[in-house]
């Protein structure tokens, strides 16, 4: 019997990335749950996953390096992965003219980094 397709979910612990993770799992795939920071919020959705064999996953994917890591501690607990929706996002408001620009900087590389560069 053919194992099941095993999928990678980045920001999967709420919203858009947790309902493709439950529509994944209603389908037999195995779901790796990404989250950055909220291990309750992950931990509720691998509670409503259907089947078993999920797992939860944390990685800040801001930091450079930090998705090659994922990618491997997913393929160390799942053996492959079949499929991967790239669903991670940020934006923090910081508005130009009342953030100082070293905090303003910080922001947009941030944002640029997990939005842009990572994926």
């Amino acid at each position: 019997m053919a194992r099941p397709l095993a999928a990678l979910v980045t920001g999967a612990s709420r919203g858009i990335g947790r309902a493709v993770a439950l529509r994944l799992a209603a389908r037999g795939v195995r779901v790796a749950v990404h989250f950055q920071r909220n291990r309750a919020a992950a931990d509720a959705t691998l509670a409503t996953l259907a089947g078993t064999g999920h797992g939860a996953f944390a990685a800040d994917l801001s930091r450079p390096g930090a998705a090659a890591v994922l990618w491997q501690e997913v393929i160390a607990a799942f053996g492959r992965i079949d499929i991967l929706v790239n669903n991670a996002g940020v934006f923090e408001g910081h508005p130009p003219l009342a953030t100082p620009l070293d905090a303003w900087q910080a922001e947009w590389q941030r944002t640029l980094t997990t939005n842009l560069m990572t994926p």
